[in-house]
């Protein structure tokens, strides 16, 4: 859905990446001034580079060797940035209606009142954008950029300086957008659970290079990559569905590995759900453990250890189909003779496995 490739010398930096994807939801995720905001900007068409070829939704927008450049307000690509740059003179009725204009010649009959009630606006809809809270702004101004109908949707930072009740608020309606409607979308992110919850593919990006690209769980299960992503952030993601919320306060998802127990959420049985299991929070036992507090207790063999720094190794575990993660010290390779191939027990604990960790 979306191949980007530019490259650009800036005065102190320069910028030379390609990036591919299929997937509904393609992150940008990495440091600030890597890069990711430039590449948007391209793609947008308020950034010239000195060689881009950028296709999105099989249309190419760009392309500095065939001398194809689409104007701006012609590429039909709904932005959404950090600060929601609404009309302020105008209700939310009227700002969601302006954008109607700048769509496709024919007006899509019930999309107005289908996009109102997907993103939750009715109550707010004679307001003014001065009494609105910072997630109801967003969400009316991903709902204008909806209503211009267009090809995809760039969401650059739009939960940045939202604070965690706001993005809590904001983040269900992403998803039902990501699951309801057939736009690709590419999210600028240097948050990495914004990027676990929403995310499809993602591609790493630092210093103006593309660090590894591929589909989100492949990329994070990646040991290579812990330093990275760092010791706090390392971590393996995980698919399963909700088959139980027990009367303890549990929820129990089936995964591949096993059984995950948290604590309970608010998900209805049969949802699936994206757990993910950061490696500082995952011990390893070479014998199955009894008598602990800690409920996921999972069966698995080690593929890999990679040295990560002075402190220890980051062992790469595969349980079922999926790939784990864990931290583990110098002295704890050694004591429990970890090498590739043996057997192993994972131990997390439940609160180990909390909101936001769970989409």
């Amino acid at each position: 859905m979306f191949d980007l490739r530019v490259r650009h010398q800036f005065n102190a930096a320069s910028l030379d990446v390609h990036v591919r994807s299929d997937a509904r939801v393609l992150a940008l995720f990495g440091p600030s001034g890597a890069g990711k905001t430039s590449l948007i900007k391209a793609l947008e068409g308020s950034f010239a580079p000195e060689f881009a070829v950028l296709k999105a939704a099989g249309k190419t927008l760009l392309d500095t060797t065939q001398s194809i450049r689409v104007p701006t307000h012609r590429r039909r690509l709904g932005v959404i940035y950090q600060d929601a740059r609404l009309f302020p003179h105008m209700t939310v009725d009227g700002n969601l209606r302006y954008a109607e204009q700048f769509g496709r010649a024919k007006k899509l009959n019930g999309a107005f009142e289908e996009v109102v009630d997907l993103l939750g606006l009715e109550r707010v809809l004679h307001q003014r954008p001065a009494t609105l809270s910072g997630g109801e702004a967003q969400r009316v101004a991903i709902g204008r950029a909806i209503l211009s109908q267009p090809r995809a949707l760039l969401l650059d930072e739009p939960l940045a300086g939202i604070d965690q009740a706001r993005r809590e608020e904001i983040i269900p309606y992403l998803l039902r957008l990501k699951r309801e409607l057939s736009l690709p979308m590419i999210l600028v992110s240097h948050d990495l659970n914004d990027v676990v919850r929403l995310a499809d593919d993602v591609a790493l990006i630092d210093e103006g290079r593309v660090v590894k690209q591929g589909a989100l769980a492949d990329v994070l299960a990646n040991p290579e990559l812990s330093q990275f992503f760092g010791p706090s952030q390392t971590g393996a993601v995980i698919n399963g569905h909700v088959v139980a919320h027990h009367p303890d306060g549990i929820t129990e998802i089936a995964t591949s590995a096993g059984s995950a127990m948290l604590a309970q959420i608010e998900t209805k049985v049969g949802a699936d759900v994206r757990i993910r299991v950061l490696a500082k929070d995952v011990m390893i036992s070479r014998e199955k453990p009894i008598g602990l507090s800690a409920l996921n207790i999972w069966h698995g063999s080690i593929v890999s250890i990679t040295p990560a720094g002075a402190r220890g190794v980051v062992v790469d575990l595969k349980c079922g189909s999926d790939h784990i993660l864990a931290f583990v010290t110098n002295r704890s390779l050694q004591a429990l003779a970890l090498e590739v191939g043996a057997a192993c027990w994972l131990v997390v604990k439940s609160l180990s496995l909390t909101d936001p960790q769970i989409s």
